[in-house]
């Protein structure tokens, strides 16, 4: 599986345009061959590979200072999303609704 990000291209005065330029990409290969699904064990594995891939591949790309804090936020929710969506297993998604949910209230 490859988690693959897009973001935009930095430029001098700190403003994003994404017309400008074709976006930045960055893909790191989440393997999964070893693991069984079928376990919680297995899937909880995963499911932290998949987001420590999403850190690797939103913290290579190069984002304007002033943007970094929520890019680096919004892309890797979108990638760990699109990642798990790629998954064909019902229980690593729930897995992931718990886990959005649990950080949407611990940032209230």
């Amino acid at each position: 599986m490859l988690v693959c990000l897009a973001g935009p291209p930095s430029h001098a005065d700190g403003v994003p345009r994404a017309a400008d330029q074709p976006l930045a990409t960055r893909s790191v290969t989440v393997s999964w061959a070893d693991l069984d699904l079928a376990t919680p064990v297995g899937r909880r594995e995963l499911y932290r590979r998949i987001r420590a891939a999403a850190h690797i591949a939103c913290t290579a790309l190069e984002v304007e200072r002033l943007f970094e804090p929520l890019f680096a936020q919004t892309c890797f929710e979108q990638a760990v999303d699109a990642a798990v969506a790629k998954v064909p297993d019902a229980d690593l998604a729930a897995l992931q609704r718990a886990a959005r949910k649990h950080s949407d209230h611990a940032g209230q």
